[in-house]
């Protein structure tokens, strides 16, 4: 009797043992497959700010401003993106008749870097300045222009720019594709900043047909881009001042 209750309780802390391991087990599963689930949210949502929603401390316009205090030239170029740092710079460019400046600006605290002026070859003596500057209160909205990018390219807009071209002003915008990975490449969308259609990296329209293809708003004031608080685009010629 002895020896069968000892045999009874061994299998007893046997079978306790072997419970205990085996929950132990299913606990870590759990865990690694509540961590690998996480990891791969994170994955497929990690493509930053839209910059054309976000707020930051310099807007387009101050940016703009801190430029041409330092350069007295008309805007051929703006960008707005993150740099290398993780910070998100303004990277602009202005023209003169025989000059050209480029300089960074940091978009939340204002700080320039970069900067360098540069003489333009005497055969583009006045001539890049008319092709390349751009008359704000001829263009639409930089808004406008994010919402024609993003009718066919749903998505986290990463950086944009508006540049003068010789066939006139373009938007320019990176899309990063919602759902996709952070290492999925961006989505380029140009748009004429005139009509707000869209265009081929050739500078050619795209056609498309449809109600989509066919209409593209324009502001009321049939005016250049508005200021909001993202640091876009503000309604005036040349040179803007904060006032």
């Amino acid at each position: 009797m002895k020896r069968n209750a000892a045999v009874t309780a061994t299998l007893a802390s046997a079978l306790l043992v072997a419970g205990l391991v085996l929950t132990s087990c299913g606990s870590n599963n759990s865990d690694s497959a509540r961590e690998s689930t996480k990891s791969e949210e994170t994955t497929t949502d990690s493509s930053g700010q839209d910059v054309t929603t976000a707020e930051f401390g310099v807007s387009w316009k101050a940016a703009l401003a801190k430029a041409q205090g330092k350069f007295d030239g008309d805007l051929a170029a703006i960008a707005l993106a993150a740099a290398d740092s993780g910070s998100y710079e303004y990277t602009i460019g202005l023209l003169s008749d025989k000059q050209k400046y480029a300089v960074r600006i940091n978009a939340d605290n204002g700080k320039l870097s970069n900067e360098k002026t540069s003489t333009l070859d005497r055969h583009k003596h006045g001539s890049q300045r008319r092709e390349k500057r751009i008359a704000l209160d001829k263009i639409i909205p930089l808004e406008q222009a994010a919402d024609s990018a993003r009718q066919d390219h749903r998505g986290t807009i990463n950086r944009w720019k508006l540049a003068g071209t010789s066939s006139g002003p373009r938007y320019e915008f990176d899309i990063h594709p919602h759902g996709k990975p952070h290492s999925a490449a961006d989505q380029t969308v140009r748009i004429d900043a005139h009509t707000g259609k869209k265009v081929a990296k050739d500078g050619h329209r795209h056609h498309t047909s449809g109600p989509r293809g066919g209409h593209h708003n324009r502001s009321k004031s049939g005016h250049g881009p508005h200021h909001t608080k993202s640091g876009s685009p503000h309604q005036g010629q040349g040179r803007h001042h904060d006032r």
